[in-house]
């Protein structure tokens, strides 16, 4: 570990991302599993986790949008952490792939209005398994 207190701040805030997104504590190996989910080896988890080094520009934006955090607040601490705050639905979207995420974009863009021609028939149906999907989760729980 550092004396560097940037370094320990990041360390921080990238551990406390780990325990929002669940990912396994320390000891019960936190670093391998987030080498796994980023394709990079335990002993580079290991420096960023244990503050001993920063990960990459590139890297730190992909953690960033899988955790549903502010890029600028998980490298260097400024901003707040969550710009759309907490909202689980916020948070499975930012945790979502690109191509979930895009679907969601379209489903939500004009909820009630067709779906956009020229989707074809698979995308079709599946903006409107989201459509149907983001209605179940909007509405109050026990409505029918």
């Amino acid at each position: 570990m550092t004396d560097d207190p940037e370094l320990t701040a990041f360390s921080r805030r990238l551990n406390e991302v780990c325990d929002d997104m669940e990912v396994p504590p320390k000891g019960k190996a936190r670093q391998t599993n987030l080498g796994k989910l980023f394709g990079v080896t335990q002993n580079a988890t290991r420096k960023w986790l244990e503050a001993e080094g920063y990960c990459s520009i590139a890297m730190g934006k992909r953690i960033a949008a899988w955790g549903g955090v502010s890029f600028d607040w998980l490298m260097t601490g400024d901003g707040i952490k969550r710009p759309g705050g907490d909202n689980p639905l916020l948070l499975r979207y930012h945790q979502a792939d690109p191509a979930t995420r895009t679907l969601i974009d379209l489903a939500l863009a004009q909820p009630d209005d067709p779906i956009p021609p020229g989707l074809s028939p698979s995308l079709r149906t599946l903006v409107d398994m989201a459509r149907t999907a983001i209605r179940n989760d909007l509405e109050p729980h026990g409505r029918s």
